[in-house]
């Protein structure tokens, strides 16, 4: 007993004490071990989780479905559970030194990744007798695996039509991989393959979330036959069969070769029906039916990729087989420069998403008022945010990518910038400046994807149920269904904690409070997402004496880019540009409602700020009047 406790809270300390410091997530970090601290390191998983059913079982362990004992919303009440038995990594009096590296390797990867198509660890438990539980967010879809074997199954006209989903998946498993590449140190998955690389749910618009982190490490020189040629077979890269015996240098090359594997099986499957591996003949090498010994020969040989498996395709894919399956890993292209080529950018969605969602004007709003907010205000924005529905923040996802010009998974000041002057929007210096100190204190220069949520989500999206009761949950850490005093000073600081509680005594005129409920929770949830829409927009543009801005305040959603809407008058010219777009008439008609509803001074800014020059402005006032069957503009 006494050995397996000591070596349960070694575990914890030991991967705690091994992060890095260039980690570029340490508050999230330092909140997911105050939470160990309290729940994982001494309570059992059964005190907050109810197990539902088994979804996968191996020699190691399983996978199974838990319900939160302690969730006030559907939506986010399931969770994924994977068990590492405490046999797998100790037998006797014996511990198995490369499984137990392999499961702090894991708990390592998934406290300190930060992606939004990596899967996020909630937290984790260490059971004396039964072992370790990492708690996942749920992902309802199937691996990639099976949907490429469910359409090899299809017609070919029902084959082809998957196509466009494949590619979305392939490109975000690439960034996925860019992002991991990209850290300091290079963080290398070691086992990529289609089991690891889960779906979001069944619908079509799923996403890909890239799992199984047990056997990544950092670059590392390996001489330990075993250790270098860990993985799955079929995925090896030439290296690791031709130096098996006398180990190597890991790097992310090597999963940039698997990652040609799987571009092989995503066009084969689509092409043939079947799942091709590039170095067999057709016929010869479907799916895992290839033997080692073809492979090691096939590589020892160096025989180049069979060219036959894309007949018909373009030379776009050609070309990134190419690049990826070289035999020297030096020569093989970076995820980040896979990303720029023409067969993934093909039905891209981001760069419209973000244009969209820039037009409307509500991102610009809430990052202006992001670093106007207490510091225990952000605080509670940046909890709530790191637990928003994927299905929520669909748009704002696309606008992330499309900032990531690096495809590093993180946003510089510069590439924010660039950004938005890729859509017109020209920002000061100092505002940008004066943001990246409200999210990123440290001066890291860069500010993760979790972090870019907090800073552009709207006031729905803030005050879901989902997400705030996902946020309670991390902040109930010995869940009593209370938050006390202790609580809050671990997630928000002694201040942050003092301000919070004074806060709740304000809303209840009460004279002392030490601890609040969910409800006291979520009211004040609500009252800051509303303190900061309500918040002056700042003068962050850079303006010439002819540009201005109104702004209209709208409810809506961001996955239908319906937020706080911004309409920008740029001069007449661009007007009518906008204009003639489809979208652009439904943000007249609510600006004229708004207005409509309004006095008169809304109704005469709406006018002076659209347009200077009266045969512009007669010419709308035509079209607003046919729309409104009043005429707005005089």
């Amino acid at each position: 007993m006494k050995k397996r406790w000591a070596t349960r809270s070694k575990i914890g300390a030991h991967v705690h004490g091994s992060l890095s410091d260039s980690f570029r997530t340490k508050d999230r970090i330092s909140h997911i071990f105050s939470v160990w601290s309290v729940r994982g390191a001494h309570r059992s998983i059964k005190d907050f989780y109810q197990a539902v059913e088994v979804l996968g079982e191996g020699s190691y362990g399983s996978v199974e479905k838990w319900r939160c004992l302690a969730s006030f919303n559907s939506e986010d009440r399931f969770v994924a559970v994977k068990r590492i038995k405490w046999s797998s990594t100790f037998g006797g009096f014996w511990t198995k030194h490369e499984q137990e590296s392999s499961l702090r390797n894991e708990l390592r990867m998934l406290i300190v990744l930060d992606h939004p198509f990596v899967i996020k660890c909630r937290e984790w438990f260490e059971d004396p007798w039964r072992g370790v539980y990492f708690v996942m967010e749920l992902c309802t879809g199937p691996s990639l695996q099976n949907l490429l074997d469910n359409i090899c199954k299809e017609t070919q006209e029902a084959r082809h039509k998957c196509l466009p989903r494949l590619r979305r998946y392939f490109r975000e498993v690439t960034y996925a991989l860019s992002y991991i590449h990209g850290m300091d140190p290079p963080v290398v998955h070691r086992d990529l393959k289609p089991d690891n690389i889960l779906l979001k749910d069944n619908s079509v618009d799923s996403c890909a979330k890239l799992i199984d982190f047990g056997l990544a490490s950092v670059t590392q020189n390996v001489t330990e036959q075993d250790i270098f040629t860990q993985g799955t077979m079929l995925f090896m890269s030439p290296e690791q069969f031709t130096n098996m015996h006398i180990g190597g240098d890991v790097t992310e090359d090597m999963d940039m070769w698997a990652l040609g594997i799987i571009f092989s099986w995503v066009v084969t499957a689509v092409s043939t029906g079947s799942l091709c591996h590039p170095m067999m003949h057709i016929g010869a090498g479907d799916a895992f039916n290839v033997s080692f010994q073809d492979l090691y020969y096939a590589y020892k040989s160096k025989t180049p990729w069979n060219r036959a498996l894309f007949a018909g395709e373009h030379d776009s894919a050609f070309h990134i087989m190419d690049r990826v399956l070289k035999y020297d890993p030096k020569g093989r292209a970076r995820a980040s420069e896979l990303m720029r080529e023409p067969w993934l950018k093909v039905g891209d969605a981001s760069t419209m998403a973000c244009a969209e969602m820039l037009r409307q004007g509500g991102v610009i709003k809430n990052i202006s008022s992001y670093h106007k907010l207490q510091p225990w205000e952000r605080k509670i924005i940046m909890l709530v945010a790191d637990n928003a529905a994927d299905s929520h923040v669909v748009h704002l996802r696309r606008t992330f990518r499309s900032f990531d010009t690096q495809c590093n998974g993180v946003l510089s000041e510069a590439e924010l910038r660039e950004g938005f002057e890729r859509n017109d929007i020209e920002l000061h210096t100092d505002f940008l400046q004066n943001m990246f100190r409200a999210v990123d204190p440290d001066g890291s220069g860069s500010i993760t994807y979790h972090e870019f949520l907090a800073v552009t989500l709207g006031q729905r999206i803030l005050s879901s149920e989902q997400a705030v009761s996902a946020a309670w949950r991390n902040l109930d850490m010995d869940g009593t269904g209370t938050i006390t005093r202790d609580e809050l000073e671990r997630a928000v600081g002694v201040q942050g904690a003092k301000d919070v509680l004074e806060q709740i005594q304000y809303m209840y005129q009460r004279r002392r409070i030490e601890s609040i409920t969910y409800k006291d929770f979520e009211r004040l949830v609500m009252l800051v997402a509303k303190k900061r829409a309500s918040l002056p927009q700042s003068n962050n543009n850079k303006s010439n004496g002819e540009e201005t801005c109104i702004s209209i305040d709208v409810d809506c959603d961001d996955d239908d880019v319906t937020q706080e809407a911004e309409l920008w008058a740029s001069g007449s010219a661009s007007f009518r540009r906008i204009l003639r777009s489809a979208s652009v008439s439904r943000w007249t008609e609510m600006s004229i409602q708004r207005a409509r509803k309004s006095n008169d001074h809304v109704a005469k800014s709406l006018r002076l700020s659209m347009f200077r020059n009266k045969s512009d402005s007669d010419s709308v006032a035509a079209e607003l009047a046919r729309r409104q069957g009043s005429a707005l503009v005089e």
